[in-house]
């Protein structure tokens, strides 16, 4: 009924978590609390910025839960509030100006809920569910001088329905939906307010081949797709085909192909290019361009997934492959790389007019080592590329290549002891081209960002059924990203950047923490 959760960092960061949960005879409640606060004033590469923001926050969500006669059903209720501060702290010599500061407060609060019953209407294979959910989300942030302010109201409504055709071999799905979102929104002067009502209904068959050779289904598929009208950009078909289809009962291939759409929030998603003294346009960077509506976004996905279960020195060990394409028909981009007009500056979001997409392939090995002991190994490799406004196709800026992942992970036979540890490697990066800016301002940036690598480690130490004690680090070798800040020495700058972050800001972080329950852990 009680869990407790403290720790503390290096960092200056404090936080508590505490659950408290009644269980009954049908129903259950349980309440969810949290609390944290990071207060430092970290300037490890002496440019008077700070390298991580003070930050409290108070988080909280009660959950009810209900199994009974009547059918299943649940209700939550969530409420966060969110403050963050950072920016410059220090004077720096030579420098009269304002500081850039960074102040952001968010607050949301939101509700959900769902009902569900079997056997509706008596009938044995007829399902029917149901879900609705609301939310309030405000925003209010000062970078320097730029304000932003979003409030989101959101209500979305599905209810799904269930049934056999014929026998059970064969399942279909029908899901009328309703989605409203409105949205106020403004960058400086700019008015992005919006609002979107989205009613549309999805449709999904299944077809499942029951094997003859082992447990369940060798060979499924579903065919399925939805039909939306969205208030703003008209019709949206998004049809979508999976298959599944095991070999053997350690060996399994998956496939899918379907198209989506999606409305963008660009400001929302890419408020770190408020920490600059850049202007935002909503056009293609061409003289006398017209603001464009942006979005929505549309594409292709194409995936194929392979998994392997198999012994060596009979001791269990997978391995999975993962291939994904993404084709574009319609992006929004966001440009970093235009030169400035009358000295000013700028970020632009337009749309795609040329080709778009993004390649992925990530292997995963898994092997039980010893009893114990497990490692996994996973490679990734990105191709993110874009047409952007010039009309040549070139990589997305700050995405790497290429991600490795080491990891261990050990316990002992007691399970009183248990230990983690894991590398992530992150290949080069191309990075923003600056060299329109002042040479002094862009001489000792490279073109892409090196290779390198973070350690995080972790050991815990269980006391009874009652008590754990742990304690970690993160970022061991200490690698961080020197001149973080384009022109950190003048903030007041044209060329003043400082959302061109690429690997840690901070060396070290050292935590502690411990987890207690009446009940066990």
């Amino acid at each position: 009924p009680l869990f407790l959760n403290v720790f503390s960092s290096s960092e200056g960061r404090g936080e508590i978590n505490l659950h408290l949960n009644k269980k009954g005879e049908l129903s259950h409640h349980g309440l969810l609390l949290h609390g944290s606060f990071v207060e430092n004033k970290w300037d490890m590469n002496g440019d008077r910025f700070k390298d991580s923001p003070d930050r409290q926050q108070l988080n909280g969500m009660y959950r009810w839960r209900y199994d009974g006669p009547a059918g299943c059903a649940q209700f939550n209720v969530h409420a966060l509030t969110d403050r963050r501060q950072s920016g410059q702290f220090r004077d720096i010599e030579g420098y009269n100006g304002p500081r850039f500061q960074i102040d952001q407060q968010n607050d949301r609060v939101e509700a959900w809920g769902k009902y569900g019953k079997e056997r509706f209407l008596g009938k044995r294979f007829l399902e029917l569910g149901n879900i609705l959910s609301g939310s309030w989300h405000r925003t209010q942030s000062q970078f320097g001088p730029n304000t932003y302010l979003g409030e989101q109201r959101n209500l979305y409504w599905q209810s799904l329905m269930k049934t056999i055709v014929g026998n059970t071999n064969h399942s279909l799905e029908v899901a009328p939906s309703i989605i409203y979102d409105d949205i106020r929104e403004s960058v400086n002067e700019g008015n992005l307010d919006r609002k979107e009502f989205v009613p549309g209904l999805m449709a999904e068959y299944t077809y499942s081949r029951p094997s003859l050779h082992m447990e369940g289904s060798d060979f499924v598929v579903v065919v399925g797709g939805r039909a939306d009208w969205n208030s703003r950009f008209g019709w949206q078909l998004t049809p979508r085909l999976s298959a599944k289809y095991n070999f053997t009962q350690k060996s399994v291939v998956r496939a899918s192909v379907g198209k989506g759409f999606r409305s963008p929030n660009v400001m929302a998603e890419n408020i770190s290019l408020l920490a600059s003294n850049r202007s935002f346009q909503f056009s293609r960077p061409s003289l006398g361009a017209p603001e464009e509506v942006l979005g929505p976004e549309e594409a292709w996905n194409y995936g194929v997934n392979y998994t392997q279960n198999f012994k060596i020195a009979q001791r269990d060990a997978s391995i999975s492959l993962d291939v994904y394409h993404t084709e574009f028909i319609r992006q929004v981009l966001v440009d970093v790389e235009q030169p400035p007009v009358d000295s000013q500056l700028s970020v632009y979001f337009y749309n795609s007019t040329g080709k778009s997409f993004s390649n992925s392939v990530l292997v995963n090995f898994q092997y039980n080592l010893l009893p114990g002991l497990d490692v996994k190994f996973a490679f990734k490799w990105n191709d993110v590329r874009a047409t952007f406004a010039d009309g040549r196709l070139k990589t997305v800026p700050l995405v790497a290549r290429q991600r490795g992942l080491v990891s261990i992970d050990y316990t002992t036979p007691n399970k009183r002891w248990s230990v983690n540890t894991h590398v992530q490697i992150v290949g080069p990066q191309r990075l923003p081209d600056n060299s329109f800016l002042p040479h002094v301002r862009h001489a000792d940036l490279p073109v892409n960002s090196p290779t390198f690598a973070l350690w995080n480690a972790q050991v815990t130490r269980k006391f009874g059924q009652n008590i754990e004690l742990y304690a970690g680090c993160e970022n061991i070798t200490g690698y961080q990203q020197h001149h973080v800040i384009i022109a950190a020495n003048d903030p007041a700058s044209p060329s003043f950047n400082g959302s061109q972050v690429w690997a840690p800001m901070l060396r070290q972080v050292g935590y502690v923490g411990l987890r207690w329950s009446p009940k066990g852990i």
